[in-house]
């Protein structure tokens, strides 16, 4: 059977993640970054779509399970 390979994430959406885990809203991710604050939920919308996840904890929880986000 051949292992179905997940979508990339993009630099952005790493940082972004960081933020996440750290516990920042939306509005304070983009502030701290300067990334404008449209572009972060456009990036939010499409984490949640890659990993199939429908809120921030299990987001965090596969961000880690997945290796982008390390201990």
């Amino acid at each position: 059977m051949k292992e179905k390979k997940r979508e990339e994430t993009t630099k952005t959406e790493q940082k972004i993640l960081l933020y996440v885990a750290a516990g920042y809203t939306d509005k304070e991710i983009s502030k701290e970054t300067n990334i404008n604050y449209s572009t972060v939920r456009n990036s939010l919308r499409q984490l949640f779509l890659k990993s199939k996840t429908v809120n921030r904890p299990h987001l965090v929880s596969w961000a880690y399970k997945e290796g982008i986000l390390k201990i």
